[in-house]
């Protein structure tokens, strides 16, 4: 008998902390999505913007939050859609966006120095040309994100549940656990 109580413990306890039976897997708003993404993409600027009107010392703290921003904040949406992977990848990318951009500032202060104005203009070109480049790919991921969020719910939709549920008889001292899935 003692037997018999431990096993029924351990199906319990097992069923308890493995059981999907009345667990629904909500589904993820689009929304909500293009709205992370955009608003940790433009809300960390707003430090900034108010550090730019009211000459504030905290100026070059707001542009590191900005720029944090807008280096990670489009890719928000992606993180809340599970899709990791493509919001790793632009965030790297518009770092090395951004790491080339602050070579071509760094060469046309060089050149300014040097007093050479004619290489000034590539250096220049090359900053402005990784702006545009970042701000695209920004935009790419806050427009991407609802399909993002469309693909998961869907992935979640195609997939059955499997449900545990013990079975217990009291009149014939039998247990037992129950194994379904749903398609």
């Amino acid at each position: 008998m003692k037997c018999k109580i431990l096993v029924f413990v351990v199906l319990v306890v097992f069923c308890i902390t493995h059981a999907c039976e009345g667990e629904t897997v909500k589904l993820k708003n689009p929304a909500v999505a293009s709205g992370l993404s955009f608003g940790w993409t433009f809300l960390p600027s707003l430090p900034l913007l108010y550090c730019m009107a009211t000459d504030n010392e905290f100026l070059p703290a707001a542009c590191v939050l900005s720029f944090s921003g807008f280096m990670v904040g489009p890719s928000t949406g992606h993180f809340y859609a599970e899709n990791r992977s493509w919001g790793n990848k632009s965030i790297g990318f518009r770092s090395a966006c951004a790491g080339i951009g602050l070579l071509g500032g760094v060469g046309a202060l060089g050149s300014i120095q040097s007093e050479q104005w004619g290489a000034m203009d590539g250096w220049i070109k090359v900053s402005v040309a990784s702006g545009v480049v970042i701000f695209g790919s920004a935009l790419i991921d806050i427009c991407s994100c609802p399909q993002a969020v469309e693909k998961y719910n869907q992935s979640i939709q195609d997939h059955g549940s499997l449900y545990f549920s013990p079975q217990i008889d009291i009149k014939d001292e039998s247990y037992g656990l129950s194994i379904s899935y749903r398609f």
